[in-house]
């Protein structure tokens, strides 16, 4: 899908987070699936730029977060 960058997926639960991953890669879209808000900050620290973030609305975000 040109230039654009990953989809970051946010979310806990394996089989959810997969699935998203799946669909969005058969629609020709390059996703990035993390299991955790720790995994997302660590993977952004590292310069990456997401085009867009699914986050899982019921994380648990650590308070300093």
């Amino acid at each position: 899908m040109g230039n654009l960058g990953p989809v970051l997926i946010v979310e806990r639960e394996e089989t959810t987070r997969l699935f998203l991953a799946k669909v969005l890669e058969k629609d020709g879209y390059q996703a990035v699936a993390l299991g955790s808000e720790f995994e997302a900050l660590s993977w952004l620290r590292e310069g990456q730029a997401p085009s867009l973030i699914l986050l899982d609305a019921k994380e648990e975000t650590h308070p300093s977060v």
